[in-house]
């Protein structure tokens, strides 16, 4: 996400929370602006919203999570989050709050492609009165997304999507191999992407 971050919204600095546990396992993650929570402690959720709301006081920080708490699958329904993302709002009134689906899935290609959707940037304040408006509305948001990008996804549509990263196409290293040749020897371009050759 960090990555995403810094293609779509150059310069602003990028954080993120993760379990403590896991960020003491994967240390250099501390170099990329990711903070640890102790998961499903009462300190935690204190230190995530304090953390939170220091790095947001920075101009233009942004802050990615998961807001499950967890790693979830897409076609989870109902979408439920862990509260913290909520209290969050709450106590942060003027924040923009902006959801993101992401889908992996395979086109016609042998590696799997991410595909992202964006929802609307909302403010704390906009996303409701109190904690359980602020909930409700936030996994509206991305459920609503979710379902649209799933949509799209199995739709197949190339111009719905902005391709912000090309990965590599073809079938396997042999097979590729024979098929430049070929196109070598046919004096044309090899078309080693499937989707080029339909």
């Amino acid at each position: 996400m960090m990555w995403l971050g810094a293609r779509c919204y150059p310069g602003r600095p990028q954080f993120g929370p993760i379990d403590a546990a896991q960020l003491e396992r994967y240390g250099f993650f501390k170099y990329l602006g990711v903070f640890g929570v102790e998961k499903g402690t009462v300190s935690g959720a204190r230190t995530f919203l304090r953390t939170s709301r220091a790095l947001l006081a920075q101009p233009g920080a942004m802050l990615w999570l998961t807001p499950q708490g967890r790693f979830a699958d897409v076609r989870e329904r109902p979408v439920n989050f862990a509260a913290g993302l909520a209290h969050l709002a709450v106590r942060e009134p003027e924040a923009m709050f902006v959801p993101l689906a992401i889908e992996y899935g395979f086109g016609q290609e042998r590696y799997p492609e991410v595909i992202l959707r964006f929802g609307p940037a909302k403010s704390g304040r906009s996303l409701g009165a109190n904690f359980t408006e602020v909930q409700a509305s936030l996994e509206a948001g991305l459920e609503s997304i979710q379902d649209a990008l799933a949509a799209e996804a199995c739709n197949r549509e190339g111009t719905l999507f902005e391709t912000l990263l090309q990965g590599r196409g073809g079938v396997s290293v042999p097979y590729d191999l024979w098929r430049r040749f070929k196109a070598m020897w046919n004096k044309e371009k090899a078309a080693l992407n499937h989707s080029s050759c339909l």
